[in-house]
């Protein structure tokens, strides 16, 4: 040939243009996606994997050379017009299987690759009668029902699962409902024991205030009995300075110019008098005794002085007998109020361990409610758990049918006696 090729002769083109319109052969339009999946598995797969393409190849194309020439523009049109044509029954029947193998895939069964090369070559392999397989396509046949196999007994696995955990969620409430029960019960226990220590509390409360105040007024009559000892011995001291008036006013040691100090003692001793409890009528006549000299008073003002004398003599010893008397009764009321002392600790003693008791009978009861609580919420949330469960082994059901019908009709494909009809033909426009 010279630098240019030849321009074909009207003869040659009009053969080429009877080829173009001859029929495509169903057979080669479903080869064609092969060859491009291959293609691309080829190039990620092992060695051993690349031989058995080559096995594959050598199956399919025995007349081919090594290398597969490239379609022509021509060709790919072609082959996309031939896309646009009727669906191929058995690619319609094949697809439930290939839709296991995606499946397969997901549950990580199968590699990617794997799966993917199975995909392709699945159409060929099952179309072929079993007796006419080839070896490779016997081993990808077995592949296949092993992935179909192992699929099954995963998804029988799933059914299993979600079967016991339905069984389990029953269980569990039914178990509930036994222990919301019994939790009621052990919460209305605790509720009645904190009620009995509450009550314990207030009365111990209620006891160790009645203690507080008597231990409280055993003190006040201590300090208020050293009071009264102290004004006992004021007392006593006025009255031995009262005797040196009384003296002179018995005696009539005072003189007539003395007049207004023997006057002022006069009244002094009635009031000494009156405080003592001296008979009104003898108090009366004082005054006129008094002023009276001893050896010129009469019998009457005599006897008037003579009482008062043993009056003021009475007062002195009751006055000295009760000081005297002062120290028993300190030791009295001072045991009184240990006493009452020791009482008041021992009811606070009690009064902690009530409050403690009470204490610990409170969070016991605040335990075993939010046990309850717990029940209640997980019998609450039964029914909800209990619906995603049926659903998911409704899922799981419904996916194992799935996965076993398409291994029954793999079964049937496997058993292939006779090819499948080749689907009828599309028409293809010319260029």
């Amino acid at each position: 040939m010279g630098k240019r090729a030849a321009q074909p002769s009207e003869k040659a083109q009009a053969k080429v243009a009877k080829v173009e319109a001859a029929p495509v052969d169903p057979f080669m339009q479903e080869l064609a996606p092969l060859l491009t999946q291959l293609q691309r598995a080829q190039a990620g797969l092992a060695s051993h994997v690349s031989s058995a393409s080559d096995s594959f190849s050598r199956c399919f194309f025995p007349t081919m050379g090594k290398r597969a020439a490239q379609p022509s523009e021509k060709a790919q049109a072609k082959v996309a017009k031939v896309e646009a044509a009727p669906v191929d029954p058995f690619m319609q029947e094949l697809a439930p299987l290939l839709t296991q193998l995606q499946r397969a895939e997901a549950a990580e069964i199968l590699g990617a690759s794997a799966a993917e090369m199975l995909r392709a070559v699945a159409p060929f392999c099952l179309k072929t009668p079993q007796a006419e397989r080839h070896p490779y396509q016997a081993q990808m046949v077995d592949s296949l029902e092993s992935t179909l196999q192992k699929l099954q007994a995963a998804e029988e696995a799933a059914v299993a699962g979600a079967e016991n955990g339905l069984t389990e969620a029953k269980q569990e409430q039914e178990t509930c409902a036994t222990q919301l029960e019994a939790a009621a019960a052990k919460a209305e226990a605790r509720k009645q024991e904190l009620e009995t220590k509450e009550s314990v509390r207030s009365e111990m409360e209620a006891e160790a205030a009645t203690a507080v105040q008597k231990a409280r007024e055993a003190q006040e009559q201590e300090q208020q009995l050293g009071k009264q000892k102290a004004a006992a011995l004021e007392e006593k001291d006025s009255a031995l300075k009262f005797a040196t008036t009384w003296d002179a006013l018995k005696n009539g040691t005072f003189a007539g110019k003395e007049w207004r100090e023997r006057n002022k003692a006069i009244d002094e001793t009635l009031k000494v008098m009156g405080g003592i409890g001296l008979d009104a009528s003898l108090k009366a006549s004082l005054p006129t005794a008094l002023r009276t000299k001893p050896a010129e008073r009469q019998r009457f003002s005599l006897k008037a002085v003579e009482f008062c004398e043993v009056a003021l003599e009475s007062h002195r010893g009751k006055l000295e007998e009760k000081i005297n008397g002062f120290d028993e009764e300190a030791a009295v009321r001072a045991k009184t109020r240990e006493q009452a002392q020791e009482v008041l600790a021992g009811v606070e003693e009690r009064l902690a361990g009530a409050k403690a008791e009470a204490a610990s009978s409170q969070e016991a009861l605040e335990v075993s409610l939010a046990e309850k609580a717990a029940v209640e919420q997980a019998m609450k949330a039964a029914p909800a758990r209990e619906a995603a469960l049926q659903s998911n082994l409704a899922e799981a059901r419904e996916a194992l049918a799935r996965t076993q019908g398409a291994l029954a009709e793999f079964q049937g494909l496997k058993a292939l006696s006779v090819a499948p009809a080749p689907a009828e033909a599309g028409s293809v426009a010319a260029e």
